[in-house]
């Protein structure tokens, strides 16, 4: 297998050839066009066409290609950040390691390949201090529910509120509601090495240090 570039540069131009690994039995990555004013970085999770279908990649490397070469074009990229060197390493010792083709063992490493994909999105509504001419009952109720539970689904608020949702819909066209996209999957925040734990018991802080004492011992 080819060598690795690492993570810091993107690469866009004409001259340049994305080497992209599958995640199925193939003996090496395969190399791909890319688009002009597409941004491909090494790690970069990718479709591009294999055969007859279009298919789940990691670019591999990104290499100087010579530009004579008929080669089929990446398809999309995903929004997500690119897999990283080490990991990149990992795969391919792994690979050597165990004798298999590092397409299998890319495989094994993204097993979730929903999770590339951009989160899903809810439409939810909030209140914008406005106020239409025209009030009746079942509106007043909305913009209560709506000054109690917070942004929400329409579904929600006319649950809450005991109305249809046309009476959201007709808020939110008076200006009287304000609809926003939000992603549904956020990711998980990144991990504070330096946050406190909770708090120990004087006997878990006992078999804690006892369990220190051991590894320093090597035991």
């Amino acid at each position: 297998m080819a060598g690795f570039r690492g993570c810091g540069l993107c690469y866009g131009r004409r001259m340049q050839t994305a080497r992209i690994l599958f995640p199925l039995p193939l003996p090496e990555p395969f190399d791909y066009a890319i688009p002009d004013r597409m941004a491909i970085e090494p790690g970069a999770y990718v479709r591009a066409p294999l055969g007859k279908h279009e298919r789940t990649g990691v670019v591999w490397d990104v290499v100087e290609s010579d530009p004579d070469r008929e080669l089929k074009s990446i398809a999309s990229v995903f929004p997500t950040p690119p897999m990283g060197l080490a990991m990149r390493r990992f795969i391919a010792f792994c690979a050597r390691y165990n004798v298999a083709g590092p397409g299998q063992v890319l495989g094994m490493a993204l097993r979730s390949r929903g999770g590339l994909s951009a989160s899903p999105t809810q439409t939810v509504y909030e209140l914008t201090g406005h106020r239409t001419n025209r009030m009746p009952p079942a509106r007043e109720k909305v913009l209560a529910a709506a000054q109690s539970v917070g942004p929400a689904s329409a579904a929600d608020l006319a649950r809450a509120a005991e109305v249809s949702s046309s009476v959201i819909k007709g808020l939110a066209e008076a200006g009287s509601l304000r609809a926003q996209v939000l992603p549904t999957d956020l990711p998980f925040a990144v991990p504070d090495p330096s946050r406190s734990g909770p708090s120990l018991t004087a006997e878990q802080a006992r078999a804690g240090q006892d369990l220190r004492d051991a590894v320093k011992a090597g035991g």
